[in-house]
């Protein structure tokens, strides 16, 4: 399970040219489980491929003039590669690397809106490093970094009353 709060900048408009512009409060919850069978490589290092699957919420306030919220939210399947070397005792250095497909997406706009939009099935893909200190055998100390590609795809254009979503 992970989750991220923040905020980003937004620059954009409706479609009756109503501005959008400014920054949005983000939340973006995952969870994800993979199941995978691990290579011996020369005692040090290991290979793993990997199946999995995910959920993610994402959570956006549109704020000012013409504001709203959204909720966008998609599952997806990947399949993937994760090496490991333990170059010396308790030090774990991984790096992975996942692609697959989202399914099942979707787009709430809230007030004056209230509308719920099915979002197309787009590739996705994942890369990531992660630097681990073994405590015990079953505690670890760890950071890292993960960059992930994610689209979402068009919904069908849908008349709201104040204009139309695509």
């Amino acid at each position: 399970v992970q989750t991220s709060i923040g905020t980003a900048t937004y620059d954009g408009a409706r479609l009756d040219g109503t501005p959008l512009t400014g920054s949005t409060g983000e939340r973006i919850q995952s969870l994800s489980g993979r199941i995978g069978h691990g290579f011996d490589l020369f005692g040090a290092a290991m290979l793993i491929p990997f199946g999995e699957i995910g959920y993610r919420y994402w959570s956006r306030k549109l704020e000012g003039s013409g504001g709203y919220d959204e909720q966008y939210s998609n599952a997806d399947a990947m399949l993937g590669l994760l090496g490991q070397v333990s170059p010396l005792p308790h030090l774990v250095i991984s790096l992975e690397g996942a692609a697959g497909r989202t399914f099942a997406g979707s787009m709430s706009a809230g007030a004056p809106f209230s509308a719920t939009f099915n979002l197309g099935n787009e590739p996705t893909w994942r890369l990531g490093g992660k630097l681990g200190y073994a405590i015990t055998p079953r505690l670890e100390l760890s950071g890292g970094i993960d960059y992930t590609q994610l689209r979402y795809g068009a919904s069908a254009a849908v008349e709201t009353g104040g204009g139309f979503f695509f």
